[in-house]
Order: structure tokens, then sequence, then C-alpha cells
């Protein structure tokens, strides 16, 4: 556009045209030293950041509206920087190019002008409309992060950062002189995620150095569209029933240090001191995935590049040199991430696979005990609980893990108490308690077994016991902390022995530590019921 029409701009909407505090504080927290503002408009960036500032800018009412308006040690100049510079505007560690690019064809001569106005180590910020998501008949051009990340390489090192806005606006920045680092890429392999998978990529996307993602030639949602937005390589692929190959498919090519893998509907909730981490010599990062139901579970999902996905279904990778990374919490986000139509879809494919499957590599030796855990847990899923328990009892009289033991023998004791078995129940957790002594987990199911036939002192025992925290890290953790409901229970069994004094002073800690509000206001009654009925 010429000067005229954005002097006309200017002179319309005026100096706050182009406000956005959340905006302007994203840019101020990446300037640093000296700062040259290239297309400042009105200035807004001055009144944010306080250090050395120059805004430029080819509209001359926008420079005297940033003058008038903005704080007066800020400087501001009629510059086009299109042209080759006439005269020099000094040197600057922090270039800004917000809302710019879009709006001119040719970038060739700006960029030779910002060599010459660049300290050395200095750094460009952009921030550009991602692809078509800011309509504006005057824009020029449209952007992916792809694109960016492959225009801008050769500059320096690349970083995108994911902020509040990045849904409308690409915001990133590039260190001259820098080399790109390849140390992490995040491979996908999806099919219809087009809820979630835009929040899975943003959620990595500040620390991810590529990104590949493989979809399948089945999805007939926004899957496709999505991805190329932010893929620097999109791959097809045709599903074969084998998750291990289709893995190994995606990951084909890569050639960062490692290598992040991550479902359409989960996200990065944290992952801090990344890379420091990544600066490690080790096969994978066992790191904590947390399920829509509260529990969790550790899995190497950050992993050296060569290693091979094994195993049609649940499949896995073999660890040699381990470390733990619990800082780092991926959430598994079903309900939240993935259209009803895709879980569906899944659950249909789970249906129609994991059995057979599983069943083939029982035939299979060194397959058997991987088989009979997912055998197991499979029927477990879908409620056929005599198959789930014979599975278990299999499983733990010949598997060598204790890890998988002690959550099999968890699993099978709470599906035993849904039976109407507590007797069996009871002989399970203590199997599970053998191969992981003294967890709260199967102390509180043990406790709540003796509860379910009404031997109330011995389950306060157990009830009690289960307040304490567990020390260590474990590969699984099936069951959320309830203090509340705990404290809730061992009242109840006070009560039934006739010792009101400690059903009072349990159900008020039930108060205190619950969650439950029916709970709460049950409990708050039961102390006015003693309280009336027995003086304590």
């Amino acid at each position: 556009m010429t000067k005229e029409i954005y002097n006309e701009f200017y002179q319309k909407h005026g100096a706050g045209v182009h406000s956005d505090g959340v905006r302007f504080r994203e840019l101020t927290n990446l300037c640093k030293g000296s700062v040259l503002d290239i297309g400042c408009g009105t200035g807004d960036l001055a009144d944010y950041y306080k250090g050395e500032y120059l805004g430029v800018d080819i509209s001359d009412v926008a420079v005297q509206l940033a003058k008038d308006s903005r704080r007066k040690d800020a400087r501001f100049k009629e510059v086009d920087l299109l042209k080759p510079l006439a005269e020099g505007l000094g040197k600057f560690d922090t270039i800004v190019l917000a809302e710019v690019l879009e709006h001119i064809d040719d970038d060739t001569v700006l960029f030779e002008n910002i060599k010459k106005v660049a300290n050395n180590n200095a750094t460009i910020i952009i921030s550009v409309p991602n692809g078509n998501r800011v309509p504006d008949k005057n824009h020029l051009r449209e952007f992916t992060v792809p694109e960016l990340r492959a225009k801008f390489s050769p500059f320096g090192k690349v970083k995108f950062y994911d902020w509040l806005g990045f849904y409308h606006r690409v915001l990133m920045s590039v260190e001259l002189g820098k080399e790109n680092e390849d140390n992490l890429t995040l491979a996908m392999m999806v099919w219809n995620e087009e809820k979630g998978l835009e929040k899975a990529i943003l959620s990595c996307i500040d620390f991810v150095d590529k990104v590949v993602i493989s979809v399948d030639n089945k999805s007939d949602d926004k899957t496709l569209e999505i991805a190329k937005r932010y893929a620097d390589v999109i791959k097809r692929h045709e599903w074969e029933n084998d998750f291990a190959k289709a893995r190994n498919f995606t990951q084909e090519g890569i050639t960062s240090k490692y290598i992040l893998s991550l479902d359409g509907h989960e996200f990065i909730e944290q992952a801090p001191q990344i890379e420091e981490k990544l600066k490690l010599d080790a096969d994978g990062f066992f790191i904590k995935v947390k399920m829509e139901n509260g529990d969790d579970f550790l899995n190497p999902r950050i992993y050296k590049n060569g290693l091979i996905w094994e195993h049609a279904i649940h499949n896995a990778i073999v660890i040699e040199k381990r470390e733990n990374y619990t800082d780092f919490v991926i959430i598994h986000d079903r309900l939240g991430g993935q259209s009803e139509k895709s879980t569906a879809l899944r659950l249909e494919q789970v249906k129609k696979t994991m059995e057979v499957e599983l069943k083939k590599e029982l035939k299979i030796k060194k397959s058997k005990i991987r088989a009979l855990f997912y055998l197991a847990r499979y029927y477990r899923q879908f409620l056929n609980w005599k198959k789930a328990i014979k599975y278990y009892k299999k499983y733990l009289k010949v598997s060598p893990y204790k890890a998988e033991k002690w959550l099999c023998g968890y699993e099978a004791g709470v599906i035993a108490n849904a039976m109407g078995k507590p007797l069996l129940a009871l002989k399970l957790f203590t199997k599970s308690n053998e191969e992981i002594p003294n967890r709260w987990e199967i102390k509180k199911q043990i406790g709540l077994t003796y509860l379910s036939f009404n031997q109330y002192n011995k389950a306060l025992v157990f009830l009690v016991e289960s307040l304490d925290i567990n020390t260590g890290q474990f590969t699984f953790n099936p069951e959320l902390r309830d203090d509340g409901g705990t404290w809730d229970n061992i009242g109840f069994c006070f009560f039934q022995v006739g010792k009101y004094f400690e059903a009072k002073q349990s159900w008020e800690q039930a108060i205190k530590t619950g969650t439950d509000k029916v709970q709460i206001e049950m409990n708050k009654k039961r102390i006015e019921m003693l309280e009336r009925q027995h003086g304590v």
C-alpha cells in the first residue's frame, strides 16, 4: 500500500487503533537492549518496552500520532525501509516486525536494510497472521509456521512462542548468526484429530525443532488442513491395523537427536528444563502421562532417534538407558481433544482388532507375557470381568515385572470387589502388596474390602494407614488421592463400632479435606446427629 493510504487509515482511526495489551506485552518480553520497531504504526510498543526505542513507519501521520501520545523519551521517525537506506539509523539489538510482512509482497530490500542496522547477535521478532485467520483485503501474503521456519532459518536460530493469541497470530524470533538446533522433533500419526491437533502442536511449539505429521488417508475432517499449517513434513499413510508400522513410517527421515511422540488428543502441560534434559545421553525419557480418570503412568514419549516401535497394538520401544523425567507432563484429553465421532471410531477399531491381535501374540513365546497383560486390561475396559480376572491371574503367575504385577493385582482386586468377591479381592491385593509393599492405594482398597462385609475394626486399620503418603517414584499411579472420602469411611467405621467421639473427629477431618460438596453437607448433619444423640 502507498503512504497516502496509510495516512488516510491513521487519520480515520487515531492512535489507539492497534491497542492490544496482551500482544504488546508478549512482544515486550522478547525485546532486549536497543529496539528498532519497523512499521511501528502509532508506537504502542514504546509504552510497554521502557528501554532504548526507535519506531519507524512510512506514514508521517502515524509517526506524529506516536510522538504526541507515547512516552516522551521514545523516538519516532518517518522512514520507508522498503527502499535502500540513504542515511544511518544506528545499530540495534532487537528489530521488531509486528504485523508488517503480510503487507508487502517483496521483502528483499527490507532485509538488506535490517542487516545494516542489526548489531552482532541481534534478534528479529516477527508477528504475522496465522495463515488466513486475520482476514484483510490489504494483506498481500499469508504465512504458515513451516514456511516461516524455512524462510528465516538461513538468517539464524528460529523459535516460536505459544502465546494466548497464536491461533490468530504467529509469534516468533530469529537470533541472527546462531545455528538452528536439531535436538527434538515432534512426530505425530493422526486420524480425524481436528478437535485437539492444534492444541497438541502448540503445547510444544516453543521447544521442538521440527514437526512431522502423518495423516491417515481416511481422515475426513480438518486434520490435514491443520497439519499443513504447522508441520515441516506432511506424510500420508494407509491404516493397516498396525500402530508400530504407522509410527515407524512417520519417523522415517527425521534427523534430530530425539523424537517426541504425541497423540492428536494430548497436550503438554509442562516441560521444565527441557533443553538441559536433551543434553543427557539417554535412550528414552520416561515422562508422566495423566489420563482423563485421574490416574497416571510413566511412558518413554521422548526417545532417541533410530529406535524402532514394536507390536501392532500397545506398541512399545525397547529402552536400555532410561531417564525418569516426571516433571514433563502430558495430558491425555480424549473428552476435550477429540470429537465424539473420532472417539467412537477408535472404540470400534479397538473392538475389532485388539482381542484378535493379542491372541495371536499369545502364541508367540516372547510376546506371551505382554499379551496376557493387555488382554486382561482389554476385557476390563469392556467390562468382561470374568475373562479379565482369568488373564490377570495368568499374568501374575508368569510375569517377572514388579510394576506391572503390582498394577494387575490392584486392578484385579478392584474388579473382584465389583463382582462381589471380597475374599478373592483380598488375595489379589495381598499379592500386589508383595510386589511393591506399603503403597497407600492397596491399603485403602483392602480397607474398603473389609468395610464391604462389615469388618469395621479391620477396615479401620487399613484405611487409617492409607492416609500415609507414598515415597518413591512409581510407573503406575492408578488412583487419585481422596483423603476426604477416606476420612468419611473412617468416621463410618468408628460410628459402627460405637466410638462416637472418634467418628465425629473423623467426619470433621472429612469436611476439612474433602471436595465433594454433597459428602461435606452429609458429614455436617452426621456431626449434628452425634452431638444431639450422643453428646460428643
